[in-house]
């Protein structure tokens, strides 16, 4: 294809509008002071001093590999470093690396006027002509290349933009620069090659020239292997440093599509593993959120007295342990007409702040006998901790009581509704779980109960807890157990990195805090990239938490 002939700008006073060029230019000569006449000499000495010196400021670099017949286009800037610069043009050509005379013109553009100081960005299109010899080629671009221009230095009007492969395989990218890595960890660059021939291109070598390297080359068939016409191949360039400090190597690719083979450099750096450490302030307050549900069917009217009793006592316990609580309430009614998992009262969300927070809790528990006789208490604890935003905070404790005098309706097998609790506090895992059913036992029935309440019990064991008896229970005797002195301090520290398994070390307060206590029960273990400690060995709200790793790969 013939090259065609470059478009000439239309210029508007200082304004070049041409497509592809973006002209930043520092002025333009001023006019010529008038004063007293030059004479000849300094008149010479004046056209010396203020003639232009255009250069090539940056060129894209050529790509790795070139088809002939195809196109690309290249970003190239030239600057004028002296005097205002008349119109002139930029030219591209491949040039011979066996026959440095022999050039190809690849594309032309025209670069406007420029004043001192002055650059322009063009986008030069370039064509690689179809019946280009296969072989290793230079890209180079020149300024001003008929030399039209008396400029203050005429040496420095060229730059080359590299060298490229001629040939009907395509190689991308022509380099690899895999960044710094550390010791016993891999980085991976992917080598893309797409046969564009007629006829299958059939590969003797892709691998490392230095055999030693720590470079590697994955995916490849057994050579020798032939590629299609028309298809691709991915492969992966795997470096492992072998020490601290610079490497570099190079892919050798040999193919009967080019004399020569392709060789692509590949740098990079081995690294030690950094000592990592992060620090972190246990939640200054424990967070705990209790849910209530209560059974609001017509049978439950007998039990309700006993719910409402003493309820002070869980208020109390919790303000006596400095807690930052949430306290809702909900039944066990989820039809159409029910509370379907919403708070209850006149204040639904009762917190430290609450004007008589015991007051209101019992007010709350009033939640009378004319709800449905379908109760489904596990439904309805499921839908009290993912639609009330306010009330469940995801870095908090969970509390869960359920008080019914017959079972749960649900189909849902209880351990599972369990486990789609357990799932709400989060990615981060378990920050703390206390769960009681208030129900009628099996094996002793309340004299008022309408059944046991077996998948409620269920439920709470697989939380961790217990059932209690509905027609014994006592507040103050019940919430010691229900919200311990653990629950609710903060037990996961998540790191920034995932650490290297025996590079850990623990510090709470400043005193180094081993895994196992003198027993061998677990303090603290690594999950993932998070530092979990055991409930009870959790450090005290507001302790000072040091963690120091070294980090994997």
């Amino acid at each position: 294809m013939a090259a065609c002939a470059p478009l000439e700008p239309e210029i508007i006073g200082r304004e070049v509008v041409d497509a592809g060029i973006t002209v930043l230019d520092a002025g333009a000569a001023g006019p010529v002071d008038a004063g007293e006449p030059e004479d000849a000499e300094t008149r010479l000495d004046a056209a010396v001093t203020r003639a232009p010196d255009l250069v090539l400021a940056a060129v894209d670099p050529a790509p790795a590999s070139w088809v002939p017949g195809s196109g690309r286009t290249f970003e190239i800037t030239v600057r004028d470093l002296e005097a205002a610069a008349p119109q002139t043009t930029v030219r591209l050509e491949l040039v011979d690396e066996l026959d440095p005379a022999h050039r190809v013109e690849l594309g032309v553009s025209a670069v406007p006027p420029l004043g001192p100081g002055g650059s322009v960005v063009l986008s030069v299109a370039a064509w690689i002509p179809a019946a280009t010899a296969p072989g290793r080629y230079g890209v180079e671009a020149t300024v001003d290349p008929e030399d039209n221009l008396r400029e203050a230095d005429e040496t420095n009007n060229r730059r080359s933009a590299g060298a490229v492969w001629v040939s009907a395989l395509e190689v991308s990218p022509g380099r690899f620069d895999f960044g710094v890595v550390g010791l016993g960890c891999t980085a991976t660059q992917t080598l893309s090659l797409r046969n564009r021939g007629q006829s299958p291109a059939f590969f003797s070598t892709i691998s490392p020239t230095d055999p030693t390297a720590p470079l590697r080359v994955v995916g490849a068939p057994a050579p020798p292997f032939a590629l299609a016409s028309g298809a691709s191949l991915e492969l992966s360039v795997v470096f492992a440093p072998a020490w601290v400090g610079a490497h570099q190597a190079t892919v050798r690719l040999v193919h009967d599509q080019l004399g020569v083979p392709v060789e692509l450099p590949a740098t990079g750096a081995g690294a030690d593993r950094p000592l990592r450490v992060e620090r972190f302030v246990a939640w200054p307050a424990r967070r705990v959120d209790v849910l209530v549900v209560v059974d609001d069917s017509p049978t439950m009217a007998d039990d309700a007295a006993a719910i409402q009793g003493a309820s002070g006592a869980l208020v109390a316990h919790l303000e006596d342990l400095q807690v930052d609580f949430h306290i809702g309430v909900t039944t066990t009614d989820v039809s159409a007409t029910g509370a379907r998992g919403s708070l209850v009262g006149r204040t639904p969300l009762i917190t430290p702040d609450t004007p008589q927070p015991a007051h209101t809790f019992a007010a709350n528990l009033r939640v009378g006998a004319a709800g449905s006789e379908d109760e489904r208490g596990l439904e309805a604890a499921r839908l009290a901790l993912t639609t009330n935003g306010a009330f469940r905070r995801p870095e908090a404790a969970i509390v869960v009581l359920w008080f019914s005098d017959e079972d749960d309706h649900g189909a849902a097998p209880a351990p599972e509704v369990a486990e789609a609790l357990l799932a709400l506090t989060g990615p981060r895992g378990v920050r703390g779980w206390s769960a009681r059913a208030v129900v009628s036992p099996a094996a002793s029935p309340c004299p008022t109960a309408v059944g046991p309440g077996v998948r409620y019990q269920a439920a709470a064991e697989a939380l961790g807890g217990v059932a209690l008896p509905l027609c014994a229970f006592s507040w103050s005797a019940a919430v010691g157990s229900l919200v311990p002195d653990t629950l609710g301090r903060q037990i996961d520290f998540p790191l920034a990195r995932t650490p290297l398994p025996g590079t850990i070390e623990v510090r709470v307060d400043g005193r180094v805090v081993a895994p196992l206590d003198a027993a061998g029960a677990e303090r603290w273990g690594l999950v993932g990239d998070v530092v979990r400690f055991r409930p009870e060995a959790a450090p005290a709200p507001g302790a000072a938490v040091r963690i120091s790793y070294r980090s994997g790969c």
